[in-house]
């Protein structure tokens, strides 16, 4: 046997000294299961709590299928190429470089690390599957990176890749959804797979009840999401029991749809529009929302600002940003910005989210009043089947508050959303961003400023 060949099969064996004595890594449990699962078991999925370190897990696994078997081949996926590039790939070339022992090999331009032509790591977008058509290598690894977002109709592909030689693959995900493959894998298909979970309290940051990966979820932001949402509630038995959301008939937005939404690229430009929500409130935030296009901007928040601050902050971000309308809650304070920025001539329109619904007299039927219609509009704007549906920044108090949001009917049979009011009752927070992005797109629609007609697709 050639030194090569007893270094392979070591890392095989013993991955863990892999990781620690060559990649310098400091793995600790479940990352150290999650490698020595990949390198034996056909097929793994791991679902995480957010900041599980997970996706570090993935590109220690890369490396390590790459020195344990030749020759060999590792494809990594996620929705899409900027995922690729900015989480898994990331860590990869860093490990590449950082390795106290040289692993030789190229990085290349993009996500590429290159020993041979049958020899390499590669990483490319779900939008491309037909890359892993016809792939049958005799060691190929496939890694599908916040795999809760993939298209269903990419595991057909997947499973032709599976049909022959040594093919291992690893699926990291988050359990937003209750239907596709990372749910199937956990439930009628479990016997296929080795599943791992990684819950908030199973990491060394809650076991230890200090910040030793400082990377990873700290448990004073889980305790905060705890208090402010709920333990039972859905966004904290994904989010830090990395359990699957329970199905609850009253909600309106699924985080499913919230999460795809955040990983969604859009084409850029289309029309400007800002969302304002004014604080009525002591504890509440003043913020604003900018939509351009189909693109949602990081919301921008602002605490105990009087109302000509927010009227100030509000002109400033219109003309930085070129808005072409600004809608404001006019309800309570937000009316004095309202009337502030219509004397200084902004193109700002109040939205009083409690009368009837504005369109025509199918929405007046179809909804109690415009906060029910604005929700709907939200929800619809957030359906992965809309062609024209938005993307989302990465906000987890956002996330959360879209996702907390009830709804029922009236006597008369019309759809109504629980008031800002009951929703402030029953979580303990007033949802400030998701209403700004209501507001936003009430304003993109066109139906306050010059009439129209919507109607969701439910």
């Amino acid at each position: 046997m050639t030194n090569q060949e007893r270094y392979r099969q070591r890392v095989l064996n013993d991955p863990q000294w892999f990781m620690r004595s060559v990649l310098g890594q400091n793995p600790w449990e479940k990352q150290n299961e999650i490698v020595a699962s990949i390198l034996q078991d056909r097929r793994v999925a791991v679902r995480g709590c957010v900041s599980s370190s997970k996706t570090h897990a993935g590109a220690m696994a890369v490396l390590a299928w790459l020195n344990a078997f030749f020759p060999s081949r590792a494809f990594t996926m996620a929705p899409s190429y900027r995922q690729v590039e900015n989480n898994l790939w990331s860590e990869i070339k860093t490990m590449h470089r950082r390795a106290k022992i040289p692993l030789g090999g190229k990085l290349m331009e993009g996500a590429e690390l290159k020993w041979a032509h049958d020899w390499f790591g590669l990483g490319f977008s779900t939008k491309d599957p037909e890359m892993v058509h016809g792939l049958h290598g005799p060691n190929d690894l496939l890694v599908i990176d916040d795999a809760h977002g993939v298209d269903i109709k990419l595991f057909d592909e997947v499973e032709n890749m599976m049909a022959g030689g040594n093919t291992h693959i690893l699926l990291l995900y988050n359990p937003v959804s209750l239907t596709g493959l990372t749910y199937e894998c956990a439930h009628d298909q479990s016997h296929l797979w080795t599943n791992i979970k990684i819950a908030a309290e199973d990491t060394p940051n809650f076991r230890h009840n200090q910040l030793i990966y400082p990377q990873m979820l700290h448990p004073q932001q889980a305790e905060e999401w705890r208090r402010r949402w709920g333990p039972e509630s859905n966004f904290c038995k994904v989010k830090l029991n990395a359990d699957f959301p329970s199905q609850e008939s009253d909600t309106l937005i699924s985080l499913d749809w919230i999460e795809k939404a955040m990983i969604r690229e859009v084409p850029e430009g289309g029309k400007k529009v800002l969302g304002v929500d004014v604080a009525r409130f002591g504890p509440d935030d003043s913020v604003m929302c900018f939509l351009h296009g189909r693109k949602v901007l990081p919301l921008e928040s602002r605490h105990g600002n009087d109302t000509m601050a927010t009227t100030g902050w509000v002109r400033n971000k219109r003309r930085l940003v070129g808005a072409d309308a600004i809608g404001v809650d006019s309800i309570g304070i937000g009316a004095g910005v309202v009337d502030r920025l219509m004397e200084l001539k902004e193109p700002v329109t109040g939205v009083n989210v409690a009368e009837s619904p504005v369109g025509n007299k199918d929405e007046d039927e179809r909804y109690l009043n415009i906060r029910s219609q604005v929700w709907f509009m939200v929800r619809e704007a957030l359906n992965p089947d809309n062609p024209q549906a938005i993307s989302l920044p990465k906000d987890m108090e956002l996330q959360a508050e879209l996702s907390s949001v009830k709804y029922g009917h009236d006597s008369a049979g019309r759809i109504k959303v629980e008031s800002k009011e009951d929703m402030k009752k029953r979580l303990g927070k007033s949802p400030d961003k998701a209403d700004a992005l209501g507001l936003a797109i009430i304003m993109a629609s066109g139906l306050l400023t010059k009439g129209g007609k919507w109607r969701p697709v439910i």
